[in-house]
């Protein structure tokens, strides 16, 4: 995700808190390392620079170093990629909420699939084929977790998986449409209704399920011929 801290975070003063906390400290830590190890995106500018400069020496002296060279990066990859300050897709931490969003922030994302086994398969082959580095290397660290919901149990899988969350909900659900003809609506879109309620990311497959997806090559490949081949011709 892309996260941006407000430079009161590393605020010093009479009238701040939370400088010398040890559970201030160590969820700001926690969050920081987000960025080093590029888990998040860190969107920042220069008066944060100056802030983290200044901040970082008194109270994480054994990162200060690494910590600055990696928000002045930020800084000015910033610059060429721009940022609105009402873009939905920035998460904005202050001093107030910090440890609630590192948090969030600092444990895995869930996607909430029918079978975690062949769907988080599904999931990875597809990151895998459109290249999408950072999603196949969220699998690869393992900052995803997938969440087996079966069919009638995904709604209250997902919504438990909702409540480990106290600011930004990182839970999304993959859903078979288990269509009969196209651009049918089925349960599964009524599902996917519930879900979004939860501030649930949803996608329901256009196809009947994540098997429709496996080239006809592949496919012929599986079981004897005569079966490989009817199930090729039902699909």
């Amino acid at each position: 995700m892309r996260v941006e801290l407000a430079p009161e975070v590393f605020a010093d003063g009479e009238d701040t808190t939370g400088s010398d906390d040890p559970t201030y400290l160590t969820h700001l830590y926690s969050l920081l390392y987000c960025f080093i190890d590029e888990r998040h995106e860190w969107v920042t500018n220069g008066l944060v620079v100056v802030a983290v400069e200044e901040f970082l020496p008194k109270h994480l002296p054994s990162l200060a170093d690494t910590l600055a060279s990696t928000a002045r990066k930020a800084a000015t990859a910033q610059v060429w990629t721009g940022t609105s300050q009402v873009d939905p897709e920035v998460v904005r931490v202050t001093r107030a909420d910090l440890v609630e969003h590192a948090a969030d922030l600092c444990q895995r994302a869930v996607v909430v699939v029918e079978n975690q086994g062949s769907d988080g398969r599904f999931l990875a082959a597809v990151a895998h084929v459109l290249g999408d580095e950072r999603v196949r290397r969220a699998f690869e660290h393992d900052w995803v977790e997938f969440a087996n919901g079966g069919g009638s149990t995904l709604v209250s899988v997902a919504a438990q998986a909702v409540r480990r969350f106290r600011r930004v909900v990182r839970v999304a659900a993959v859903l078979d449409s288990d269509r009969l003809l196209p651009q049918q609506r089925t349960s599964s879109d009524d599902k996917a209704d519930r879900l979004r309620r939860l501030g649930i990311a949803v996608h329901v497959l256009a196809r009947r399920e994540a098997e429709n997806y496996v080239p006809y090559r592949v496919l012929a490949t599986v079981g004897r011929p005569g079966e490989a081949s009817r199930k090729v011709t039902l699909l």
